[in-house]
């Protein structure tokens, strides 16, 4: 009787099912199969960017360099105003000269007489020589030559620069060009007068 009444004998250990056995039968209940975990996204890798082209100059960047240059605007045309005085000839001397002037600069006048021969015989020795007033500047050039040829075969130029410093509108000097030269053994010089 006791035999029965009293607690059976314990299970045996073999009985249990093993630890194992028990997870696996975890891992397949319905409620396992219904939970999904992320898996974390395995970071990108970064690209290397490839170099710049060389364009020749040693790759520079805006830094390298300072503000944009631009063409400077175009001047406007010259405003300058030529005149020719009155022809001078004595003994086939023949003098013209141009006056150029420039509204700008109105103190300022440029002459460029020519000389020429209307005769046979060429005329050597030519000097060309200028007087003005005591308050205008002058600057006389190089003659283009000292011979002034036969039949107006050339002629000889000088450039003159006059500058008058108490100028006034209106106003105009006198001003004389003489000339010496030699017609064979004999010397001649003449003055010319003009008023501009």
């Amino acid at each position: 009787g006791a035999a029965r009444g009293g607690l059976g004998p314990p299970p045996s250990k073999a009985g249990l099912p093993a630890p194992a056995a028990r997870s696996a039968q975890s891992l397949h209940h319905p409620l396992a199969r219904s939970v999904s975990l992320p898996i974390p996204a395995a970071p990108a890798a970064r690209q290397p960017q490839p170099p710049p082209a060389d364009d020749g100059f040693g790759n520079f960047d805006d830094d390298d360099f300072g503000d944009w240059a631009t063409p400077e605007p175009e001047a406007p045309p010259s405003q300058r105003k030529t005149e020719l005085l009155q022809p001078w000839e004595r003994d086939g001397m023949v003098c013209v000269v141009e006056v150029e002037r420039d509204p700008q600069q109105p103190a300022k006048v440029h002459l460029a007489p020519r000389f020429s021969n209307s005769t046979a015989q060429a005329f050597t020795s030519f000097v060309c020589k200028i007087a003005v007033p005591k308050h205008i500047g002058v600057t006389m050039g190089q003659l283009s030559g000292s011979v002034v040829l036969p039949h107006r075969g050339n002629s000889v130029t000088t450039p003159i620069d006059l500058e008058n410093p108490v100028h006034k509108p209106g106003q105009t000097f006198k001003l004389q060009l003489r000339v010496e030269f030699m017609v064979g053994d004999q010397a001649r010089n003449y003055a010319i007068p003009y008023r501009i």
